[in-house]
């Protein structure tokens, strides 16, 4: 007969099998767990209405770290409505000069992602915020 596993094991402890503890796997957590832990930190510190400058400041360091993203994926991440998020925000940043369209001349496109052009939004010689 076997004995028991001891207290604090990783065998008496049920199995998380998602990559990102406290969020159940899926899409999500898979996307979240290829992010630097303070990115994914801030991330999951948004809340459900992030302020405007945080959520901006958020796709940018997403978008710094992971390169060219559609706003499928940054919704994902952001656990926001793609479309939502486009209008609201990456549309406001492009006219900015903070982002850029990677299908400049068909921003509507499927395909379409966006990039970083610069500094952060806010930073010295960009348009604050509003808030």
């Amino acid at each position: 007969m076997e004995d028991p596993p001891a207290r604090g094991s990783a065998a008496s402890a049920p199995a998380d099998s998602s990559p990102v503890p406290g969020l159940p796997p899926g899409p999500r957590a898979d996307a979240l767990a290829k992010l630097s832990r303070s990115l994914r930190t801030q991330i999951l510190t948004l809340g459900k209405r992030p302020r405007k400058a945080a959520l901006r400041y958020a796709i940018w360091r997403i978008l710094n770290e992971r390169g060219a993203s559609t706003s499928e994926d940054l919704g994902l991440l952001l656990h926001m409505d793609p479309a939502n998020l486009a209008k609201r925000h990456l549309s406001p940043l492009v006219e900015q000069g903070v982002l850029e369209r990677t299908i400049p001349d068909r921003i509507n496109h499927p395909e379409q992602a966006y990039r970083n052009t610069g500094p952060p939004p806010g930073a010295a010689g960009l348009p604050d915020i509003d808030e």
